[in-house]
């Protein structure tokens, strides 16, 4: 596994059962997250992200919230354990790269509520994956 190799798949099952279940739980939004950019979606677009912001995201972002808190190796940083993991990539590859960059403006303030996850995605974006992150377009849709 590639994770495995590049040292960020725990060793502990019970690491590796978090982490998985953090997937889970990534993967039950990510086509509501992708959805209103599709072109047969244009004309409800605007709709659907009030749908994402007003119900869904919400409670993925609690559950987010939660787990961060839980995490006390990881400080708030990492999901998993103390150090970055294939549960962190994920979450920095859907809600980083799409919510924080492509809706800058629109998710900042709306994260207050959840504090937890937004220090963790802004950790994500500033150190973790900075370099990256650098190189991309502000807006990518």
């Amino acid at each position: 596994m590639i994770c495995q190799k590049a040292g960020i798949y725990p060793t502990d099952p019970y690491h590796v059962y978090l982490g998985e279940s953090m997937l889970n739980a990534i993967d039950d939004i990510i086509s509501d997250i992708f959805s209103p950019y599709l072109p047969h979606n244009a004309e409800k677009k605007d709709e659907m992200i009030e749908t994402l912001k007003n119900t869904k995201l919400p409670k993925n972002l609690t559950i987010l919230n939660k787990r961060l808190s839980e995490n006390e190796a990881g400080k708030g940083k990492y999901l998993v354990g103390s150090k970055l993991s294939f549960a962190d990539v994920k979450v920095a590859g859907v809600y980083v790269a799409q919510l924080l960059i492509s809706h800058q403006s629109d998710f900042d303030e709306y994260l207050n509520d959840w504090p937890e996850v937004k220090a963790y995605f802004e950790h994500l974006k500033n150190v973790e994956f900075k370099a990256h992150f650098d190189k991309q377009p502000q807006r990518m849709l």
